[in-house]
């Protein structure tokens, strides 16, 4: 059957892929946003799971080579006294090349100076930056960096908020001398919030993408099955036309708009002439043939504002908004025309009676049905193959 394509039918499917879309957002949305958390949290362990790797591979650097870099922290006063700049500057490079390679944000070496202090070693920053830290320069020493030291075991914080730099987390070996066993400073690895979110971005770009697909998937999958399913519990499974109760439904709602706008509709009223002779000569199977060879007349006749309904057994009704007496008697004559095309099996032809009732204000459902019902009685008791209209 050809779909009813109406501004009323294309406002609704609209509002219920917007109802649908909206719904299915929304329920996305909650395991959306545990993944988003759990990915945030899982992103954060990555993070410090190289910056340790990579603290604890430049200490080991560091260890091999320990003389050079015991003396730089025994030193005092670095303006005063003299220290190997070979080295420092060696090893100021090693860790901004190994700070580019591993996409870090810092890589710096300290040394505790106090309870709460510490001094920078090396940096790995450029030199000619304002972030770099030149050796000697102090600074607090953070509480899970202590921790570091007091334990002598590598250390990462979580992010952490720092009122001139932002969020960062941190991870922090300690450099040990083999010789005695002392702990001469930390090396420490950073980074940033953004760098993190950076890394977040491009796979947040493929769920994000991946998400939104989802769902408008299920919003369609979700009305296609809720289309079929009205559609399946409103349309007779044997002539493919509307059932009773959605006739019913719809007539109700066309008298209520019509009572505001003062419009009419025709409601038409038919069944099969000697169907039951059909019935009991051919069989019940012919008998439904022929209610499917009358149905689709039905179909190919009436526009998609129509609604066209089996009513029960053989009998149909026709719902006709907004046309005149005579474009419905036009209607019903083409009908009963085609009709009688059909012939039976010993070559009689088929015809149709109709009863058609013009509502108008003040008329119920109930009443256009019956004096449709009553138009259709007196068609039969004229003859039969003919259309009459209620008084």
């Amino acid at each position: 059957m050809r779909v009813a394509i109406t501004k009323s039918s294309i406002h609704r499917n609209r509002l219920l892929l917007l109802v649908i879309f909206v719904s299915v957002l929304v329920l996305v949305a909650i395991p959306a946003g545990v993944l988003s958390y759990y990915h945030r949290q899982f992103v954060i362990e990555v993070f410090q799971r190289n910056a340790l790797n990579i603290s604890q591979t430049v200490a080991d650097v560091i260890e091999q080579e320990i003389e050079p870099y015991r003396d730089l922290v025994e030193i005092e006063d670095y303006e005063e006294t003299w220290y190997s700049h070979s080295y420092y500057w060696k090893m100021n490079t090693l860790l901004r090349n190994i700070t580019r390679e591993t996409q870090a944000d810092y890589i710096y070496t300290l040394k505790q100076v106090g309870e709460a202090e510490a001094a920078y070693i090396l940096d790995g920053t450029n030199p000619n930056s304002d972030d770099f830290f030149p050796i000697g320069m102090g600074g607090e020493i953070e509480d899970t960096a202590a921790l570091a030291i007091r334990t002598v075991e590598p250390k990462v914080s979580g992010l952490s908020q720092y009122e001139d730099w932002g969020k960062y987390l941190t991870a922090y070996t300690p450099i040990v001398d083999e010789t005695d066993g002392r702990v001469l400073g930390l090396v420490c690895v950073d980074f940033s919030e953004e760098t993190l979110q950076t890394w977040q971005q491009g796979l947040w770009t493929v769920l994000g993408v991946s998400f939104f697909i989802l769902v408008i998937v299920m919003t369609l999958i979700i009305y296609l099955l809720v289309n079929y399913l009205y559609q399946y519990s409103n349309m007779d499974h044997l002539t493919g036309l509307y059932t009773r109760k959605h006739l019913l439904v719809r007539m109700r709602h066309l008298i209520r708009r019509y009572q505001r706008t003062g419009e009419q509709f025709c409601f038409m009223m038919m069944d099969i002439d000697w169907f039951k002779q059909i019935n009991d000569t051919y069989g019940h199977g012919v008998g439904d043939m022929f209610i499917v060879a009358v149905a689709d007349k039905l179909k190919s006749f009436c526009s998609p504002d129509d609604i066209c309904t089996r009513y029960g057994g053989d009998e149909f009704c026709v719902l006709h908004p907004g046309s005149s007496v005579q474009e419905c008697r036009i209607l019903a004559e083409r009908l009963l025309g085609e009709v009688r095309e059909l012939r039976t099996m010993d070559g009689k032809p088929v015809s149709i009676s109709i009863g058609v009732c013009v509502w108008e204000a003040g008329k119920s459902m109930n009443m256009v049905i019956d004096e449709a019902d009553k138009a259709l009685y007196q068609a039969k008791e004229q003859g039969k193959g003919r259309v009459c209209f209620t008084a």
